[in-house]
């Protein structure tokens, strides 16, 4: 019994450790205007993010492989990670969402993806309000 109640002090212990500890992340995500030097070589879109995602400490995920085979121009300079990811995905017809802090997935952007056929949109409704 009381080897029990040791082990079971000794858990607790631990996870207040734990939840004391103060979680850090990268300096550019505790402040998103940071600017960061990117060297990103003129290449595939996979073999970019791969680079991209390096050198701003991030992990980054693409939704269909496939969406990362086409080329990306030369990314050279000081960036936010924002302006960084957009201007590597301009073009694309791509976007990002941060799913964490340290965490990005890439996925198509709706504005680019086709309108399926014998699919019909909802009409937005006028507000009554005036």
């Amino acid at each position: 019994m009381a080897a029990r109640v040791c082990a079971v002090l000794v858990l607790m212990t631990a996870g207040l450790a734990q939840a004391q500890t103060p979680v850090l992340f990268p300096s550019h995500l505790q402040d998103p205007s940071r600017l960061i030097y990117f060297e990103v070589a003129s290449q595939r879109l996979a073999d970019a993010l791969i680079a991209f995602a390096l050198q701003g400490n991030l992990s980054i995920g693409v939704d269909d492989p496939r969406l990362a085979q086409g080329d990306v121009p030369r990314l050279s300079g000081l960036f936010t990670v924002h302006d960084g990811l957009r201007r590597l995905l301009q073009d694309s017809g791509l976007t990002y969402r941060f799913v964490d802090p340290v965490t990005v997935r890439i996925f198509e952007s709706q504005s680019a993806m086709p309108v399926r056929r014998g699919v019909r949109r909802q009409p937005r409704l006028a507000s009554a309000a005036r």
